[in-house]
């Protein structure tokens, strides 16, 4: 039930401001002042909802032998725990593969849509940090070379 106690910790986290994706993902490559920007909020509630996803699907896949062990007389065999084990791992790989490639790879074809989306977020992110270097939008005329 590693998974499930995953799952609390991540919701936990996220209610207290530090979503799971922001930590390990974007704050490597992003300064304290575009982590706040609406579009990375954007990705980084998408993903940090995905892993909540995943690992609840985790642990959903882990109970199964549990429930089969509170019937009375009744023995999980091997091939049950096995395959619960492989179904477990096939979840990770999915989320894994989502979120470092398929999510990102869609998030840079479509950010204008998604950008659009923010416009108002987006506006008053950049007039509040006119020289900063992520500026995404249609608003860049605050540009640091004020063109």
């Amino acid at each position: 039930m590693v998974s499930g106690g995953l799952v609390l910790g991540i919701i936990v986290a996220w209610m207290l401001g530090y979503p799971l994706i922001k930590n390990h993902m974007v704050a490597d490559s992003v300064d304290d002042e575009g982590i706040d920007h609406p579009i990375l909020k954007h990705f980084i509630r998408r993903l940090t909802a995905m892993w909540i996803g995943v690992f609840s699907i985790m642990a959903l896949i882990a109970l199964v032998p549990a429930v089969i062990n509170l019937q009375e007389g009744v023995v999980v065999s091997d091939t049950v725990e096995i395959v619960c084990v492989v179904l477990e791992f096939i979840a990770l790989a999915l989320g894994l593969l989502i979120s470092h490639w398929l999510y990102p790879a869609y998030f840079d074809k479509h950010q204008d849509e998604i950008a659009a989306k923010y416009k108002e977020e987006i506006d008053m992110w950049n007039k509040e940090h006119p020289d900063h270097e992520l500026l995404i939008g249609d608003d860049t005329s605050n540009t640091a070379s004020g063109e």
